[in-house]
């Protein structure tokens, strides 16, 4: 990482941290929301640009891992119960006043 990079006065854009592609420097921007804009910041000025594409594609093999759990967890059947009802129609005449009107 450059002195530059180092500098209080640095602008924490992507411009500034070249060596991070933008799908890391979108995982770095995710990170700061669970770990909050001070770490992220603290990290990217005093960390070495490694640490930089370590951190954020280890966030998103984290992230990937979180939402293959969510996908895969079997859902509670009691939860989810169905009702099957069974229609006799057979009888129905169709003279009643309250005629059921299909659009057939």
């Amino acid at each position: 990482m450059s002195d530059a990079s180092r500098a209080p006065g640095i602008s924490l854009d992507h411009a500034s941290f070249p060596h991070l592609s933008s799908m890391e420097w979108e995982a770095l921007g995710r990170h700061a929301t669970v770990s909050g804009d001070g770490f992220i910041k603290t990290f990217l000025t005093a960390g070495t640009e490694e640490q930089h594409r370590l951190a954020a594609q280890e966030f998103m093999v984290r992230e990937l891992a979180d939402f293959r759990q969510r996908v895969s967890a079997p859902t509670d059947s009691k939860n989810h119960k169905t009702d099957i009802v069974k229609l006799d129609v057979a009888t129905y005449t169709g003279k009643c006043a309250a005629r059921l009107h299909l659009n057939r």
